[in-house]
């Protein structure tokens, strides 16, 4: 579900902006957080809820980097897809030190993410994110 909110994040369809504020928030308030700013985003609610949770377990170092290189920021790629954890470590992992390293991460910087992507005038890697959906759908190990 993750992957899928990332990869819509990033092509940005028009049928998919529609319906985008229930998922990201997709104003200023993604950059500049006002401290009083009660969540309507499920990514923000979910990393809230992640953050509360994680405060109380030791901090791993997050596993996806934000962001493209500044001679790349024409270029909008998934988050996920900018992951320094390999997909089998993935698999691989904890529950706790999943939700830890990858989907609280994932979740808290979102919707920035999209808001600069999307103001930045850069277009999509569509090949990256074809490349990206086809090896998730293929993956064997998923399979039942």
């Amino acid at each position: 579900a993750c992957k899928l909110l990332d990869l819509l994040t990033t092509l940005s369809p028009d049928e998919f902006q529609l319906h985008e504020w229930l998922y990201i928030t997709d104003t200023i308030d993604a950059v500049y957080r006002p401290v009083d700013l009660n969540p309507v985003a499920l990514t923000d609610e979910a990393a809230e809820a992640l953050g509360m949770e994680s405060s109380e377990h030791s901090a791993l170092t997050p596993a996806t980097t934000i962001g493209n290189s500044s001679s790349e920021a024409s270029v909008r790629r998934p988050f996920l897809g900018g992951s320094v954890v390999d997909g089998a470590d993935t698999k691989a992992m904890a529950r706790d030190d999943f939700l830890r390293s990858v989907l609280q991460p994932f979740f808290s910087q979102l919707s920035m993410y999209s808001y600069e992507a999307t103001y930045s005038m850069g277009v999509p890697d569509v090949q990256l994110c074809r490349r990206g959906l086809l090896e998730d759908v293929l993956d064997e190990s998923t399979m039942a």
